[in-house]
């Protein structure tokens, strides 16, 4: 069985903790991520499945209340369907660069094929987390690729590459969220531009309350308002 663990890696290698402001939490005993990520991790693995139902719903197809498709006062008609469902629906849609839309067995199948090549004693794919997603594992139920992550939790977070693996769960926990209507904290600005192994981190980053910091939930980096409101203008959301 493939067991990377290092008792001398003592500190979370999750991108959102590792590159924290004030530094990365202890990783929990036995594992290469903080207890934090493990807990966050294993629940969202749990939610993602269950939000993944209620977009089966036929109201899904239509733009909801606040939806980016509906239609401004005196602007042009909005879309009469939900594009973002659409998109993330079609076997056709395939994740280019960061910010793009990525459907969940995409994003979670090259991971899921990990754990259990480590856990039967195979050589493990260690390609870039940026290649794992650009080349998506459509085929299979989304259920069930999360429960066979969830079930060996523990052996895919005793792995080099859990860290990124956090990453991608929580990645599409966000964007099935966003689908199914659950209320965001503020107004996205913008995708993160970090460099993360010379690659984009790109997750969505969000106001703060007037005045505050600007911390990304993906890699950790953090902005003080000047530095955020200039990164709000370059990408035209300010």
């Amino acid at each position: 069985m493939t067991d990377l663990y290092d008792d001398e890696l003592d500190e979370c290698i999750t991108p959102a903790c590792a590159r924290r402001y004030h530094g990365a939490n202890p990783v929990r005993r036995g594992l290469r991520v903080c207890g934090h990520c493990a807990d966050e991790f294993l629940d969202a693995l749990t939610e993602i499945p269950d939000r993944w139902q209620d977009i089966d719903h036929p109201e899904m197809i239509h733009p909801q209340k606040g939806d980016p498709g509906r239609r401004a006062k005196g602007g042009p008609a909005a879309a009469p369907m939900n594009l973002t469902y659409f998109a993330l629906m079609d076997p056709r849609t395939t994740w280019e660069e960061p910010g793009d839309l990525i459907h969940p067995v995409d994003a979670l199948g090259g991971y899921r094929d990990r754990v259990l090549d480590a856990l039967a004693g195979r050589a493990v794919d260690l390609r870039s987390a940026e290649e794992l997603l650009r080349e998506g594992h459509r085929g299979g139920y989304i259920g069930n690729v999360c429960s066979a992550i969830a079930q060996h939790g523990n052996l895919a977070l005793r792995q080099d590459w859990a860290g990124y693996l956090c990453w991608a769960v929580r990645l599409v926990r966000d964007e099935v969220r966003s689908l199914t209507g659950a209320a965001r904290p503020a107004r996205p600005i913008g995708f993160c531009p970090e460099l993360l192994d010379h690659w984009q981190c790109g997750y969505p980053l969000w106001l703060p309350p007037p005045g505050g910091t600007v911390e990304c939930g993906g890699c950790g980096h953090t902005w003080t308002k000047r530095d955020w409101l200039r990164l709000a203008d370059e990408m035209g959301l300010g």
